[in-house]
């Protein structure tokens, strides 16, 4: 899997807070990886909200925890590997539960194994035709499984339930991005940029995508905002670098 991959798919669904996703850095790689996110703060994925009491009526008796907040998950493989299996199990225990589909999938996903985490997510989507939840998720593991033609189909599908989310949108142009489908990437990013402006990750992938179309004005204008936006941003120095090697080739 290349560094470009997502690499958290948040711990933990949570009805109507919609699923959350890593965050980027632009790196001297092919494309974004891991690491900031929109706000300068740490880039560490936050658990999500805790389920209400209604949520948490509807789970299965025996769930697994939706938080993925147990240390010893994280730290132990068996537990990991136990982990997946509760949740298939309890998933599979009650097939017509839309947030147990939802919650095997996530787990499947963080353990990278994202062909099964694919057919929970199909199963919540029989359920719940339309939630933007599970056709983000549809989008974003299959990008992991470098299916970016089927992802960015799924995204469009995300989008046009809300056409104005902005970090779905960004998920979109990164999937281009990875693609390398460099000019869909920057208008995807820039078309972000319209309604959110301080966007930090599409700022980001206007940058790196402006670097690769040898749009040195635009990159510089990125860079220059991103700049203005995060100074901390790991990113920028490599945005940089990469922007000397341009002028330079």
């Amino acid at each position: 899997m290349d560094k470009s991959s997502l690499k958290s798919f948040l711990v933990g669904i949570c009805i109507g807070a919609g699923i959350g996703f890593g965050f980027f850095k632009l790196t001297s790689s092919s494309a974004p990886t891991v690491a900031s996110n929109t706000k300068p703060e740490p880039a560490a994925a936050k658990p999500a909200p805790p389920l209400g009491p209604e949520q948490m009526k509807s789970l299965p008796n025996g769930h697994p925890s939706l938080t993925g907040d147990d240390p010893k998950a994280s730290a132990d493989p068996a537990a990991a590997t136990a982990a997946v299996d509760n949740a298939k199990r309890a998933a599979n225990a009650d097939i017509g539960n839309f947030l147990a589909q939802m919650d095997a999938a996530a787990t499947l996903y963080q353990a990278k194994k994202y062909e099964e985490a694919i057919e929970f997510l199909n199963r919540a989507r029989v359920l719940r035709p339309d939630s933007a939840d599970t056709l983000i998720a549809l989008g974003v593991t299959s990008s992991e499984l470098g299916k970016f033609d089927e992802a960015a189909v799924w995204l469009r599908k995300a989008l046009s339930l809300n056409e104005n989310d902005a970090e779905t949108r960004t998920e979109l142009a990164l999937v281009f991005m990875k693609k390398k489908d460099f000019p869909t990437a920057l208008a995807e990013a820039e078309r972000t940029l319209k309604t959110t402006p301080n966007q930090e990750r599409a700022l980001e992938i206007v940058a790196r995508a402006a670097i690769e179309l040898k749009n040195t004005a635009k990159a510089e204008e990125a860079i220059k905002r991103l700049s203005a936006l995060n100074p901390g941003n790991p990113g920028i120095a490599s945005l940089n670098q990469l922007l000397s090697r341009g002028k330079t080739s």
